[in-house]
């Protein structure tokens, strides 16, 4: 059982750093088909990027409690274990969320046509395996 858990909650904390990652990727991608090709972090950049970055902040920062809430709250009415309602709420829904960002900066730059595009699907294939792998291991608990 806590060797399950461990397994749980590493495979879970991969796949949010994954859809982590394929997110920012997707950011990166839509300010460079904006025409910006640089950024400071922490400095002073175009208000296109200040405007995208503070919109993503509110949409993940709404987005992500709120589902959290909400799976915990269903599973625990359905009888999950304490270990899967809290992995839904802190992770899980916070990746679903990076997941559901990522894509759709992934069309509004341009989908499928835009440069980029396979590695993205790269990114978003790793995303859905490791997605298979937390839910095959939560299956078991």
């Amino acid at each position: 059982m806590i060797l399950r858990t461990i397994l749980l909650v590493a495979t879970s904390v991969a796949t949010f750093v994954l859809a982590a990652k394929a997110h920012g990727r997707e950011l990166r991608l839509e300010r460079i088909v904006a025409g910006v090709d640089v950024v400071r972090f922490g400095g002073v950049n175009p208000p296109f990027v200040e405007a995208l970055w503070a919109a993503e902040r509110l949409r993940f920062w709404t987005a992500a409690p709120l589902l959290g809430l909400l799976v915990g709250v269903a599973l625990a009415r359905l009888g999950a274990s304490r270990t899967i309602v809290a992995a839904a709420s802190v992770v899980w829904a916070p990746t679903v969320v990076f997941v559901a960002l990522g894509l759709a900066s992934f069309w509004r730059a341009g989908g499928i046509d835009r440069a980029g595009a396979l590695a993205s699907v790269g990114w978003w294939s790793l995303v859905l395996v490791s997605a298979g792998l937390v839910a095959w291991v939560a299956r078991g608990s």
